[in-house]
């Protein structure tokens, strides 16, 4: 079996192990060895038992040892303090060379040193408990067990508290299925005591063994009349797992019993905004703020929640509250100045963005204002703003990157979008947003091939995903090729997606390509039935005219046409129609 590192033995048995508060919220107790660095250097010389005869020999020794203590040679102490404890059978000797092991990080010694103390003074809890730690170690389970039964027969503390310790000294730096399986011995060795199926549940989570927690938690609170720190317990790993439905059904109850438990409502609401129950989420955190003034975080959460509910009038003071709150400040005026730009009130949005000077949001916040620099000076004031946050990190880097590929194709640079996306997607090619961006911009900048493969290269990674087999179908449609092949793509997109407009459309625009005019007007004008789309408008009126329905094509365009001032495509289309059905017809 694996060895431990001798720090981390030292720290399991001075009680440095894993911690049950925090996370799981257990007020875990600390009855571990005391600092043995500490005790050996600083505690009263070593005295021996009234009964053990002095011999001048071990005297020497005795003051040797000590003397090394003083001057930090621990493991040389220990090996001296120890010949004299097996020689005398002193057990003030053994337990101060079971010190020494410990401050000198002897493994082999502090086994020893402990075992010779546990033989001469039995009735001492102690040692037993540095016992079934040691067995554990050694991935003895059954002498585990003994020596834990030998320890609680002299321990003076409470069984809870003592499994409760036994799990923070010993829930880290053990073999995984020893750990497990004593601590499950245990919870079988005592079905009546709650914190039995506490700790096993405790340290199978930090074994990652979230289904084997869960479970046994449950049974806990099914079974036994459990304290707050199971179903706290419970409710982080239904979190951590996105759990959320079995969350709030199993701690239903509790969340009635308990209104006023707020740290448990709070994460409670977490579970209802993963399960999309928003009006009891924001019900909830509504109590929670009115009745914690200072919950923050819950005020924080519930002003996210209006935010992304639309309710911005709602959230913005929310938001504001919280601009009160140093701690608060940055992360309130992100999201104030993310709502007034969505409002279009330009002013109020710099005015919040620019305040942002965290790290967390700073970057964010800046490429928001680089939009707005866009938006009122244009392309070239954009670009200088992001040109000083160029960062070695490649999360930053890549939003840079994604932002200037943004700005290029609003500006319609299609050459230098495909310069800049070409570069973040040479490192994030399956970044699914970014080939989305990166294959428009080499549709627009007509580099077909490379176009085709990006897709296809995409479809390796997400053959299941309806927009990206719509992606590759509609260009081969609309480029008349491969039109078998299109017709695979597009009728699985279908298959996914059956409700989407824009894959019925493309669809449709196939069936144009094919010839199969009637076919191809049933589904463009359901896409247009379901989303009024310059695009199916044009892919509309072409198939009308193509079935010689010049009055209805003529009428969409005129009702509809108006709408679309800015497309030159929909603008100059029955001009265009007309022309080629004149050229038609003189051939």
């Amino acid at each position: 079996m694996q060895k431990l590192s001798t720090r981390v033995i030292l720290s399991l048995l001075m009680g440095g192990g894993l911690t049950l508060s925090g996370l799981t919220g257990c007020q875990g107790q600390s009855v571990g060895v005391k600092n043995a660095e500490a005790a050996a250097s600083t505690a009263s010389p070593t005295e021996v038992s009234a009964t053990t005869r002095i011999n001048p020999a071990w005297m020497y020794d005795i003051l040797v040892a000590e003397m090394l203590a003083t001057r930090g040679d621990f493991v040389n102490a220990y090996h001296v303090m120890m010949r004299v404890a097996t020689q005398s059978q002193d057990v003030a000797l053994a337990e101060r060379a079971f010190h020494f092991a410990m401050s000198g990080y002897e493994p082999r010694g502090i086994e020893q040193s402990a075992a010779l103390w546990r033989s001469l003074e039995p009735a001492n809890a102690t040692p037993w408990r540095i016992g079934y730690i040691m067995a554990l170690r050694e991935g003895q389970l059954e002498q585990a067990l003994d020596n834990w039964q030998a320890y609680r027969q002299r321990s003076p503390d409470s069984l809870e508290a003592d499994l409760k310790n036994a799990a923070s000294q010993i829930g880290q730096g053990m073999e995984p299925e020893i750990s497990l399986a004593f601590f499950e011995r245990l919870y079988q060795r005592y079905p009546d005591e709650w914190s039995a199926g506490y700790v096993y549940g405790f340290v199978a989570d930090h074994y990652q063994q979230p289904e084997i927690a869960a479970d046994v938690l449950e049974r806990v609170i099914l079974h036994r009349q459990a304290e707050r720190d199971v179903f706290f317990a419970l409710i982080n790993i239904y979190l951590e797992q996105d759990w959320y439905e079995r969350g709030i059904e199993v701690l239903a109850d509790y969340m009635v019993a308990h209104p006023d438990d707020w740290t448990m409502q709070e994460r409670y609401a977490r579970l209802e905004v993963r399960a999309q129950r928003y009006d009891e989420a924001e019900a909830r955190y509504k109590r929670i703020v009115s009745n914690n003034p200072q919950a923050r975080a819950s005020q924080l959460s519930l002003a996210l929640l209006l935010l992304d509910r639309g309710d911005f009038e709602t959230a913005i003071g929310h938001f504001h509250a919280l601009l009160r709150q140093q701690a608060y400040q940055d992360i309130a005026n992100y999201y104030l100045g993310l709502i007034y730009h969505g409002q279009q009130d330009a002013s109020l949005a710099r005015q919040h963005l620019s305040r942002v000077v965290d790290p967390a949001y700073y970057v964010d916040a800046q490429l928001v204002l680089a939009q707005l620099d866009f938006d009122s000076l244009g392309l070239e004031a954009a670009l200088a703003r992001l040109a000083p946050l160029s960062s070695p990190d490649e999360t930053t880097q890549l939003k840079l990157w994604r932002a200037q590929g943004s700005f290029y194709s609003q500006a319609q640079r299609w050459d230098d979008a495909v310069r800049v996306y070409r570069q973040a997607y040479s490192q994030n090619a399956e970044l699914l947003t970014l080939i989305y961006a990166y294959a428009l911009s080499l549709y627009n900048a007509g580099l077909d091939d490379e176009y085709e493969f990006v897709i296809k290269r995409a479809l390796q990674f997400y053959p299941d995903e309806a927009d990206l087999l719509n992606a590759l179908g509609y260009f081969y449609a609309e480029k008349g090729i491969n039109l078998a092949e299109a017709k695979v793509l597009l009728d699985r997109a279908l298959e996914i997606a059956p409700d989407a407009f824009h894959i019925i459309d493309s669809r449709g625009w196939l069936a144009y390509q094919q010839g199969e005019f009637e076919l191809a007007e049933k589904l463009i004008t359901q896409a247009w039935s379901m989303q009024q789309d310059e695009e199916v408008l044009l892919h509309l009126i072409k198939v009308k005219w193509a079935l010689r329905k010049f009055e209805e094509a003529e009428a969409l365009w005129q009702r509809y046409h108006h709408q679309y001032a800015d497309n030159e495509a929909v603008q100059n289309l029955l001009i265009k129609l007309r022309a080629d059905s004149k050229k038609s017809a003189t051939q």
